[in-house]
């Protein structure tokens, strides 16, 4: 079941309002906020940004369309934002009040499956991106990226949109990373373009 099949659901319908649209830039929840609600992303895209003790920042996650933030923090005991949500893409954002989830996982069947499954299968994300970030060198934690990114997907090339942002997945400088993406593809373990690295 998609978003918008799920959005379509007469119950769900009534305990949502119109989508909330904000501009490229715009930071939606700062750390320390509050979480009440859960954001599901119709359009756009936008990233959880983690600030570390010295000034620097970790990409967390890119949401994109058909994505949802908050649906953890918002059962936490303390749920306060560990890091910024911010817009990278101009986005449609729909926001449900904890109120209404809870009401939702009482009375719709179909919202609970789907709300379940979806917090299950990031859990499993979540636990295998601090897998990568708990490898011992860089090396490792592209290797590592790369075979899970296969296993997952099928596919046998890892898919990123710049080296500044896998950088910041991989918590560290992006010229550290573009030494050693080229040190790898001297050594003949990958080979990569713009968009893509793959194992040789």
């Amino acid at each position: 079941m998609s978003i918008k099949d799920v959005l379509g659901i007469p119950e769900v319908k009534r305990r949502i309002a119109l989508p909330c649209h904000y501009p490229q830039g715009y930071t939606i929840h700062h750390e320390q906020d509050l979480c009440d609600s859960v954001g599901i992303v119709l359009e756009g895209v936008v990233t959880m940004v983690h600030h570390t003790a010295k000034g620097g920042a970790v990409l967390l996650a890119e949401l994109e369309a058909e994505s949802l933030y908050g649906d953890f923090l918002v059962h936490a005991s303390t749920p306060r934002y560990p890091g910024d949500i911010v817009v990278k893409e101009n986005a449609a954002i729909v926001h449900i009040d904890k109120e209404d989830i809870e009401e939702l996982l009482r009375s719709s069947s179909a919202f609970r499956d789907f709300y379940m499954r979806h917090i299950g299968d990031k859990a499993l994300s979540f636990n295998m991106q601090n897998k990568l970030l708990r490898q011992p060198t860089l090396r490792d934690k592209v290797l590592f990226h790369i075979e899970q990114t296969r296993t997952r997907t099928g596919k046998p090339k890892l898919e990123f949109r710049s080296k500044a942002e896998l950088a910041r997945y991989y918590n560290v400088q992006r010229p550290s990373l573009s030494r050693e993406l080229a040190r790898m593809k001297a050594e003949g373990l990958i080979d990569y373009n713009l968009r893509n690295l793959w194992l040789l």
